[in-house]
């Protein structure tokens, strides 16, 4: 069967195909397809293709023809012995296969119980199940930010896709901490809610202090500052209108968060999306931990951004995150949408849906999907919203 080639699509679904072309010498031990070096690949999307495969037999002309990632590509010779090519079938088998088939693999990192996201992170990660993660939430049973233990299992980073930061004024020991660093440094996607901005307070001394504002200025795109008091109103930034992590947000009105207006300063080449105003109880010169501020009675800033980070992570951070917005729609595909763009993945259609939860400062979540009655205007979670701690 010489110069048989074997032709092979990958899996089926959402993503792209690569298909490599393999023609055997003597004798044709089979063929695979995998992610190959540019010279020999090509993408095409096949989105309703069923996976077709075919050993030791040439494909007819009208067979390779009904297959639009497989047409008009030549067959690529590989003049190797006999057990060469096996190994490579091998290889190809056991390495390219798993990864293709595996799930996007999202770890949760809560860091706090400040604004409850004990509840509304899981919540947030079965969502994200529903649209073909894998997820992993890092959470305790206790107050981080105040017991020595830190966070348990932060090993998890480092078999993840993206990850979603909820922290706040932690001291984690130097090897938790590290693996937070190692998985930043490697310049994968990065995912921050509102108190992430500053989430590490380690004595001024520390070898670690660098973080306090480093996390949210480095890893995120701007670190905290102050905050105001009372809810705050969500609208569109300009320009950017029609990004795709804003696709199924309704900004025809200001939406109402009930949580308060944290003042941010995102990187000069940060994409802002959305904006925020908030009320403070006094206008003037504010000095708190952080710094002065020049503070009027009411303020607009950045709330929800894109950025790439210094180390070439792609970042999605909000401002936002108080367990009254994970009951609006709105929100929760914002935060799913953003999730997919830092993973580099195409976001959910805005026909899909989206479920919610009903969580209060504290204690435990109620879900409910969006799209019932159940979650109609005016049904307030428990707890205060008016929360003016930081």
């Amino acid at each position: 069967m010489k110069g048989v080639t074997g032709e092979m699509t990958i899996f089926r679904g959402e993503t792209a195909c690569f298909t490599a072309f393999v023609t055997w010498g003597t004798s044709a031990v089979a063929y695979a397809s995998t992610v190959v070096p540019q010279a020999v690949m090509k993408p095409s999307p096949f989105w309703s293709m069923e996976p077709n495969i075919t050993f030791g037999q040439p494909h007819s002309r009208e067979s390779a023809q009904s297959l639009s990632c497989l047409e008009k590509m030549p067959p690529i010779p590989f003049d190797l012995p006999t057990a060469m090519k096996k190994i490579i079938l091998t290889l190809v088998l056991s390495i390219g296969f798993p990864a293709l088939a595996a799930k996007p693999h999202a770890v949760f990192v809560v860091g706090t119980t400040h604004y409850n996201p004990g509840a509304t992170m899981p919540a947030l990660a079965r969502d994200l199940r529903g649209f073909g993660f894998k997820t992993t939430v890092i959470k305790t049973d206790y107050n981080p930010e105040k017991n020595p233990k830190g966070l348990p299992r932060l090993e998890a980073l480092a078999t993840a896709d993206v990850a979603v930061f909820y922290m706040r004024f932690l001291t984690l020991p130097e090897g938790q901490m590290k693996l937070i660093e190692d998985y930043l440094k490697s310049g994968k996607p990065v995912v921050g809610f509102r108190t992430s901005t500053h989430a590490f307070a380690y004595p001024k001394n520390h070898p670690l202090a660098k973080w306090n504002d480093g996390f949210g200025k480095d890893a995120l795109g701007s670190k905290y500052f102050t905050h105001s008091k009372g809810s705050t109103q969500i609208k569109l930034a300009e320009g950017a209108a029609g990004h795709e992590i804003l696709k199924g947000v309704n900004l025809a009105k200001p939406l109402t968060t009930p949580g308060t207006l944290y003042l941010a300063s995102p990187s000069i080449d940060a994409k802002v999306l959305l904006l925020g105003t908030g009320n403070f109880p006094k206008a003037g010169k504010v000095t708190n931990q952080f710094g002065t501020h020049d503070l009027k009675k009411t303020m607009t800033d950045e709330v929800a951004w894109t950025w790439k980070n210094q180390w070439g992570g792609r970042v999605f951070t909000t401002t936002l995150g108080h367990p009254g917005s994970f009951a609006d729609e709105n929100f929760m595909r914002l935060y799913v949408n953003g999730i997919h763009w830092a993973a580099g993945l195409p976001v959910p259609a805005a026909t899909k849906k989206v479920e919610t939860v009903v969580a209060g400062m504290t204690g435990r979540a109620k879900r409910q999907n969006a799209n019932r009655a159940s979650n109609a205007k005016g049904k307030k979670p428990r707890g205060n919203s008016n929360d003016g701690r930081n």
